[in-house]
């Protein structure tokens, strides 16, 4: 029980920190780009905009997802990805799919390694955690289990973030949503 209060202790601080927000998002770029060197996904070719649209912004949100769900759980995780996607002003829904499929598919990659390692996991240096994350992004990528371009035709469908997103489409284009379950 001790595990879950901190969790949502660190959560919250997290949550209300903006300085620690800005940390993690710019070590994810910095994780983003070592392991495109290391993995050499592709990137975007525009200046400013690398990790966008393309296997690098799969790789970032996946990556992400998981990580913070192994810190914070799935339920502040979840939160977490849908309050990022929500931030971007008029993300399209290409992108929003993109990024929900994705960020689905890292607390997935999360799950996976608390069954192989336990709380071991966490007694691992960062290097190798973020290592064992990397590899198993880079497998599902490579399985084609990833959306690397917001023109995929499939359609993420999981029910908190399809619930947000069909306010948010709703909010855009004041037609009526119905939330669906499933990925």
């Amino acid at each position: 029980m001790s595990k879950f209060l901190q969790q949502n202790k660190d959560a919250y601080d997290f949550y209300k920190n903006k300085k620690l927000q800005k940390k993690f998002n710019d070590d994810l770029v910095q994780k983003t780009g070592y392991y495109q060197k290391k993995f050499g996904f592709e990137i975007n070719p525009r200046k400013g905009h690398e990790f966008w649209n393309v296997e690098a912004d799969a790789f970032k949100h996946t990556f992400g997802s998981a990580e913070m769900y192994i810190k914070y759980g799935d339920g502040w995780s979840t939160l977490f990805d849908i309050g990022h996607e929500y931030q971007t002003p008029h993300n399209p829904q290409g992108e929003w799919n993109m990024d929900s499929w994705n960020n689905h598919q890292g607390r997935e990659i999360a799950k996976e390694i608390q069954k192989e390692y336990g709380d071991n996991f966490m007694k691992l240096s960062q290097k190798q955690r973020d290592d064992i994350i990397a590899v198993k992004v880079m497998d599902k990528m490579r399985n084609g289990q990833l959306i690397t371009n917001p023109n995929d035709k499939r359609k993420y469908t999981g029910l908190t973030e399809n619930i947000v997103n069909g306010i948010k489409k709703m909010q855009e284009t004041n037609l009526p949503f119905t939330p669906t379950r499933g990925v």
